[in-house]
């Protein structure tokens, strides 16, 4: 698979990005999939790096990743890299 076919924004109509939620300096994020709109439609999982050293934590249900990129949802450049490190 190249890089290209997760990137391709213009003709996907679901993408697949991070959300912030949190305090000021003590933020965590959510993958969400979004619509062209930017309305969520389905949370994928959580990430949360900027805790304590002992509980940063990643959290993604695979099966939902492997629904929404078998149904032509994009990825964002961050999730695309952090799949590659995480699963390659």
């Amino acid at each position: 698979m190249t890089i290209q076919k997760f990137l391709d924004f213009k003709s996907k109509k679901y993408r697949i990005k991070l959300k912030r939620y949190g305090r000021h300096q003590k933020p965590y994020y959510k993958i969400v999939v979004v619509n062209r709109s930017n309305r969520i439609v389905q949370i994928l999982g959580s990430i949360n790096l900027f805790d304590d050293k002992k509980n940063r934590t990643i959290y993604i249900d695979k099966l939902l990743l492997l629904f929404w990129l078998n149904n032509n949802a994009t990825c964002s450049i961050i999730i695309y890299k952090l799949f590659y490190v995480l699963f390659i």
